[in-house]
């Protein structure tokens, strides 16, 4: 609760933010999952560093936090697509999106968690693919970690 809001928590206020993207596409090994570098943001909390660690989001203060992310993976009709979040390196339970391939054309996955955090938690998006070969994630794919509560 914010001393001096009546209303409600973080009413009136800017509630963390950040949003990160790259903007070129970026290949995910196979059969493994693996974090990618983002190198565009929009920050509202200084939640991420182009600098250090720029796979990683991390929450500035406790609360609810939702995650949200998206990718797109170019064009093979061969294997498996996953998506799923980890915090401090362990896997979120519930967060995991695995699919088969799509037949023609990319195939894109969403996934979205809430969670109550502590202050300081890692944040990272993990991709998996099992084409065969290396396989690019489109510079379509966002991730996002906002506070809600």
């Amino acid at each position: 609760v914010s001393i001096g809001h009546t209303a409600a928590a973080f009413s009136g206020m800017n509630a963390s933010r950040c949003t990160v993207r790259f903007n070129a596409a970026q290949a995910i090994g196979n059969n493994a999952w693996e974090s990618v570098d983002w190198d565009l943001e929009d920050d509202r909390g200084a939640m991420h560093s182009l600098v250090s660690n720029i796979d990683t989001v991390n929450n500035r203060r406790p609360g609810v936090y939702r995650l949200t992310a998206g990718v797109s993976f170019a064009a093979n009709a061969t294997g498996q697509r996953g998506i799923r979040f980890y915090e401090q390196g362990s896997e979120v339970p519930g967060s995991t999106v695995l699919v088969n391939a799509a037949a023609v054309g990319e195939t894109s996955l969403v996934t979205t968690i809430t969670l109550e955090l502590t202050r300081t938690r890692n944040l990272v998006l993990g991709l998996f693919q099992d084409s065969g070969g290396n396989l690019n994630a489109q510079t379509t794919t966002r991730f996002t970690v906002e506070q809600i509560g």
